[in-house]
């Protein structure tokens, strides 16, 4: 009986750790004869199409899967054993294949590990950098520097470096070899990468020390921390600081008063509370085994300290009996704290602390809003006030200080308060004496005659009538050539800083002059009111007396006082209405080129001069002169002429010669200006009118006090005036004027 053999494999998977050993069971039963031989087949698990025999007879690497020990063991097992396995036994009747079994090759992932990341060698010596694969197995082995790849067989000075010898030894270490190294494996299951923490290396030395960053700012009172950075090869055994200020060294340790930090582990230098005497310049020292190094520099600077100060006013002129303000302005840090006054007295060098006690007196600000109010200031009041203010960091002055200076409204006294003074004498001095603080700066005297107005003498006055001396202390006034006229009363006035006093306001009972002027038993004229309401003072006889014109007149009038004290009549000719001397200087104009309207000018004339106004001889004059003007103006102007003027003219004429300025017109002793100057004005005028219509008609003008007639008369000789067409007073004078017919054309 035959029969072929039966063969199995227990289970349908088997799993081995890599690198371990495992042993796949085989069974063989029913072998009718016995088997003669076992053979292993084995499929890869990712192309199971391709089979192969296994290679029982590497005993390095297998072991059994032969007829007497059928079992298949694995050695060392890798990832190249995982697969398909299939027994086959085989008989003279037939082979048998067992089913298959699938072999999985288990792995831990791989893991390295560097036990040390920091090496600080010496220049020369060996040192080797360790790295370690903690789990799994290593494909491969590679070390960089600095993030290149480190070729390790091309330089002699390196070894290890692979999967034999992880870790990396370097020989006779180098500034070069100084830098970060990164230790990496490669799974030999998964053909995963992994990497080492970074290993610095750094020759052995002094320490390395930086300040960063290098600039710092401390508020005055606060806290500062300069920073520090160290990296030693060996540690660190001790940190000190030094600042240099104004060419003094401070050293600080760990330890002292009003510091922190200074040591190995915290080298930085806190500053608690930062003071104006903690700005300088920072330098960080560190020691090792090796020596000692120190950093750069690093600059603090502080700001606030002292309180910056100062007042206003600098300088100030207080009136007496005033009050004023003194303001001070505190800036700076730490805040303030205290505020104090200060005071140096005028003309004097000792400085106190000056006492704000009194409240009526003085009031004082507070912190937050400072300043000194002084009251009722008197000379005592005078000098300079310091404003001193005080917080964390001390006490300073404010420099300059207030310099206030007392002043007063001038305080004047005039001597004599009353004299009498002759006509005629020479000259008569009233003192003045000011006392002013500051001095005056200016001064005068007014003079008001009895009932008149109050006229001015300036300072510095020094003419026939009047001389001032020029001091500010004794402003003195000369009244020369004594006359009537200087009879009323003298004021004097002085001005400083302070402002203007007199003695009026200063010195009652003794603050001014009355002068007195008497004629001592000469013969004098009289006060007196003339027509025209001008009031004459006394006089002495053969005196020329000229007073300013009033009103609205220009000019002045003047009056002789006569033998036996007997006023004549006064004289107005220079004395002119203002608005008639305007016309005047209008029509003159005219004879310069200007264009004036003619109509106007004798229209605003003829306003003046016509109606009740009383003319006075100036007016007379001007108004003659402004006819004059216009007469000569049309001589070279023949359009300008019209009826319309020729009806002003003549009517302006006949006012002038009206009844009303008779004693006007007799105040003209000169001929050339009585009322020959108006009929001069008609005669010149109505010549060129005349020309101007060739005798075609005739006009005729009648009025009151003239009459003229143009162009054909029958006579040859006209007579201006003509008694029987004047009034009385005309018709009576001795002047009279004849204008022959040919050449006048009839008037």
């Amino acid at each position: 009986m035959s029969g072929t053999p039966e063969v199995s494999i227990p289970q349908s998977t088997y799993s081995v750790t890599y690198g371990q050993n495992i042993t796949i069971p085989c069974t063989i039963i029913g072998a009718i004869p016995a088997h003669f031989r076992v053979t292993w087949f084995y499929a890869n698990k990712i192309n199971f199409f391709f089979v192969s025999i296994v290679n029982v007879g590497d005993h390095t690497k297998y072991s059994g899967g032969t007829l007497n020990t059928p079992a298949l063991t694995i050695l060392n097992t890798n990832k190249e054993d995982a697969g398909f396995y299939t027994c086959v036994a085989e008989n003279q009747v037939d082979s048998a294949h067992s089913n298959e079994t699938l072999l999985n090759v288990l792995a831990e992932p791989i893991a390295i590990h560097a036990n040390n990341t920091q090496y600080y060698p010496i220049q020369n010596t060996t040192i080797t950098l360790h790295c370690d694969v903690t789990q799994g197995t290593a494909f491969k082995i590679q070390w960089y520097k600095d993030i290149s790849v480190l070729n390790v067989n091309s330089n002699l000075r390196l070894s290890g470096g692979d999967v034999a010898t992880e870790s990396l030894t370097i020989v006779n270490v180098q500034r070069s070899d100084e830098g970060i190294y990164i230790c990496q494996a490669t799974d030999a299951v998964y053909d995963t990468i992994v990497n080492t923490d970074t290993i610095h290396v750094n020759l052995a030395g002094l320490p390395v020390v930086e300040i960063y960053p290098t600039n710092y700012t401390a508020t005055y009172g606060n806290q500062v921390e300069i920073n520090c950075y160290i990296v030693s090869s060996p540690a660190v055994t001790s940190v000190f600081w030094q600042r240099s200020s104004n060419n003094h060294i401070l050293r600080i340790d760990r330890g002292d008063s009003g510091y922190q930090g200074s040591a190995p582990k915290s080298p930085s230098l806190t500053i608690n509370i930062a003071t104006t005497s903690d700005a300088g310049e920072y330098t960080c020292h560190a020691t090792n085994d090796i020596g000692t190094n120190i950093s750069n520099t690093g600059i603090v600077t502080i700001t606030g300290g002292l309180l910056s100060i100062s007042v206003s006013p600098r300088t100030s002129d207080v009136l007496q009996g005033d009050s004023v303000k003194i303001n001070c302005t505190v800036t700076g840090t730490p805040p303030l704290t205290n505020i104090t006054w200060l005071f140096t007295a005028a003309d004097r060098t000792l400085q106190s602390v000056f006492s704000t006690t009194d409240n009526n007196k003085y009031t004082v600000g507070t912190t937050q809003d400072p300043y000194l109010i002084i009251r009722n200031f008197q000379l005592g009041d005078s000098g300079t006030y310091v404003c001193r203010a005080t917080n964390l960091a001390g006490s300073t002055s404010s420099n300059p200080g207030s310099n206030l200076t007392y002043i007063s409204i001038p305080s004047i006294s005039v001597e004599p308060s009353q004299f009498t003074a002759t006509v005629g004498d020479v000259s008569f001095q009233i003192q003045c004496t000011v006392t002013a603080s500051p001095e005056a700066i200016a001064w005068y005297w007014t003079f008001q005659p009895v009932d008149g107005i109050v006229q001015t003498i300036p300072q510095g006055s020094n003419n026939q009538q009047y001389t001032i001396e020029s001091s500010g202390i004794k402003p003195h006034l000369t009244i020369k050539n004594i006359a009537f006229e200087e009879a009323g009363l003298y004021t004097c006035y002085a001005t400083n800083a302070a402002g203007a006093s007199d003695s009026a306001s200063n010195r009652p009972g003794n603050s001014h002059l009355n002068l007195t002027v008497t004629g001592d038993g000469k013969n004098i004229c009289e006060e007196h009111m003339d027509r025209f309401n001008t009031k004459w003072g006394k006089a002495l006889e053969k005196t020329l007396v000229s007073v300013p014109c009033t009103g609205e007149y220009n000019g002045s009038v003047s009056r002789y006082c006569g033998d036996g004290g007997n006023w004549d009549d006064p004289d107005y000719s220079q004395c002119i209405l203002k608005s008639i001397e305007y016309l005047q200087n209008q029509s003159s104009k005219l004879l310069y080129g200007e264009s004036v309207d003619t109509i106007i000018l004798l229209e605003s004339l003829e306003n003046h001069t016509k109606g009740s106004n009383r003319l006075r001889s100036g007016d007379l004059v001007a108004s003659s002169d402004l006819l004059n003007d216009i007469a000569v103006y049309v001589t070279y102007h023949v359009d300008k002429l019209s009826v319309d003027q020729l009806e002003s003219f003549i009517s302006i004429c006949n006012d002038l010669l009206d009844e009303r300025n008779h004693q006007s017109w007799e105040e003209l002793k000169n001929e050339e200006n009585t009322v020959t100057r108006v009929l001069k004005a008609v005669s010149a005028y109505n010549s060129i009118f005349y020309e101007m219509i060739h005798g075609e008609f005739t006009i005729s003008l009648k009025k009151k006090n003239i009459v003229i007639e143009l162009g054909k008369t029958r006579s040859f000789e006209i007579t201006v005036p003509g008694c029987s067409q004047t009034s009385d007073w005309l018709g009576n004078l001795a002047t009279e004027i004849k204008l022959k017919k040919n050449k006048n054309s009839g008037i």
